[in-house]
C-alpha cells in the first residue's frame, strides 16, 4: 500500500517531543531500546484493561521513583539495572486525555561529553519449540563497542570520534537541553534535536519539553501535549500526556481511494476538500464531478468514484495484553466482495514476550545486534498490504 492507515494510538510513537533517535542512521547499530508503556488518567478515569504492562524489561512505578530519586542524587552509572518489570494498568482518561511512561535503559552513559547508548534487548522466537525468549546484553556503563581495527584505519586512534560516531549525544546549555536526534551527531552545531528546560545543573534531573529543532527551525510543542523527561546515568524515563482522538479522519478514505485506483490527482483533490474538516456526515461531500463520500452512520461510509460505490468501515482499537496494542482494519466491500486490511502495532516488553501469547503475525527475520545476524524474533509492527492488494484486484477496477 502507498501509505500505511493511521492508526488510533500511533500518537504514542511519534509525540511532539523525543525519541526521534531511536529511528537514525544505521539500522544494524541502532538499538531497539528498552522502554516501559504506562497508560494512565489524568483527571477522571476509564479503566481500558486490567492487564499488567511493560514494555523490553523495566519497573513501572519503582523504576520511575527510581529514577526520580536517582536524578536528585547524580549517582554514578555503577548502579545495578533492574531485570524484570512490574506490573502497570492501562487507563484513559474520560476526556480523552491519556499518559504514557516510558523507559529506554542505557547500555552506557559518558558523563563528560553526554555521550549515550541504548541496552540492546529483543524477544526472539524459536520456531522448533514455538517459543519465545528475551535476550539483553549486559549493562557495562562505559563506551566499549569498539573495533580496533576501525578505530585506528578511520579515527587515527581518537576514542572521542569514534564513540561519537557510535552513540547518541545531549547538549546543555545553562537551563536548556538539547537531545539531539542521530546517532554520530556531535551536538555541537544544533540542526535537528527536542528542546528542554530545568532548573538543574546537573543532566541527571527531570527536564519539561518546550519544542523542537528540526533543520535548524525551533517550533513549540503543540499545546495538546505535555512532556517530561528524567535522566539517570541508566536510564531515560519520559512521560507524555497528549489529548487522543475517537475518530477516524476523512483523508483516510482519501488514502483509500488512491488504493483503489492507484490515482494521485484523485487523492490529492479529496486531501485538499478535508484539509480542514474533521469528519464526514451524513450530509454528502461532492469533492469533484466523480467523487463523492457520505457516512451511512458512526462506523459505514460510502465511497464513490467514477459511479462505482465502496461501502467501508474502518475502525481503531487499544488494548492491554499486557503491552500495549493497538488494531487497525480497513474493510472495503464491492460488489458482494469484501477485502480488509489491517495492521497492529505492539510495545514489546519482556512480559509481553514472555507471558503475553505473543501475536506469530509480528515475527520476522531480522538482524540482531546482540546475536550479529538475522534471528527470527518479535517485532512491533505488521500488516496484510500484499494480501490486501490481491484480493482488491477481484473488483476488475480502471
Amino acid at each position: 500500500m502507498k501509505k500505511a492507515y493511521c492508526i488510533l494510538f500511533s500518537a504514542l510513537l511519534m509525540v511532539a517531543c523525543g525519541d526521534d533517535n531511536s529511528s537514525s542512521a544505521n539500522d544494524q547499530e541502532l538499538s531497539s531500546s528498552s522502554e516501559e508503556v504506562t497508560i494512565e488518567s489524568s483527571t477522571d478515569e476509564e479503566i481500558v484493561s486490567s492487564s499488567s504492562e511493560k514494555k523490553e524489561e523495566q519497573n513501572s512505578s519503582s523504576s520511575v521513583q527510581e529514577a526520580s530519586s536517582s536524578s536528585d542524587k547524580g549517582e554514578s552509572s555503577s548502579s545495578e539495572v533492574k531485570e524484570k518489570s512490574s506490573s502497570s494498568m492501562g487507563i484513559i482518561s474520560k476526556d480523552g486525555w491519556i499518559t504514557t511512561v516510558k523507559i529506554d535503559n542505557f547500555s552506557f552513559f559518558d558523563e563528560k561529553y553526554l555521550r549515550y547508548y541504548f541496552l540492546e534487548e529483543e524477544c526472539d522466537y524459536d520456531s522448533t519449540t514455538n517459543t519465545f525468549k528475551w535476550v539483553t546484553e549486559d549493562y557495562t556503563g562505559v563506551f566499549n563497542r569498539y573495533d580496533r581495527s576501525i578505530l585506528e584505519d578511520e579515527f587515527n586512534g581518537d576514542s572521542l570520534k569514534y564513540m561519537i560516531w557510535y552513540s547518541f549525544g545531549y547538549k546543555m546549555s545553562n537551563d536548556t537541553l538539547y537531545e539531539c536526534d542521530y546517532i554520530g551527531d556531535a551536538c555541537e552545531t544544533i540542526e535537528t534535536a527536542t528542546v528542554y528546560i530545568g532548573s538543574s545543573k546537573s543532566i541527571f534531573s527531570t527536564w519539561e519539553c518546550v519544542g523542537r529543532i528540526y533543520h535548524g527551525e525551533y517550533s513549540d510543542i503543540p499545546p495538546n501535549y505535555k512532556i517530561t523527561l528524567t535522566l539517570t546515568p541508566k536510564q531515560r524515563t519520559t512521560r507524555t500526556s497528549y489529548l487522543t482522538e475517537t475518530s477516524t479522519h476523512p483523508t483516510e478514505y482519501c488514502r483509500l481511494i488512491y488504493d483503489l485506483f492507484k490515482d494521485e490527482e484523485k487523492e490529492n483533490l479529496c486531501d485538499d476538500y478535508f484539509r480542514n474538516i474533521d469528519q464526514i456526515t451524513a450530509d454528502t461531500a461532492f469533492i469533484s464531478n466523480d467523487i463523492w463520500l457520505v457516512a451511512k452512520d458512526s462506523n459505514i461510509v460510502y465511497v464513490s468514484v467514477n459511479n462505482q460505490i465502496f461501502e467501508t468501515d474502518i475502525s481503531q482499537t487499544l488494548d492491554m495484553r499486557p503491552s500495549q496494542y493497538s488494531l487497525s482494519t480497513q474493510k472495503v466491500t464491492y460488489q458482494g466482495i469484501t477485502c480488509t486490511y489491517w495492521n497492529k502495532n505492539v510495545d514489546i516488553t519482556q512480559q509481553y514476550c514472555e507471558e503475553g501469547n505473543p501475536d506469530l503475525d509480528l515475527v520476522r527475520n531480522d538482524y540482531s545486534n546482540i546475536h550479529h545476524k538475522d534471528v527470527p524474533m518479535l517485532r512491533g509492527y505488521s500488516e496484510n498490504s500484499n494480501e490486501f492488494e490481491e484480493c482488491i484486484k477481484q473488483f476488475n477496477l480502471k
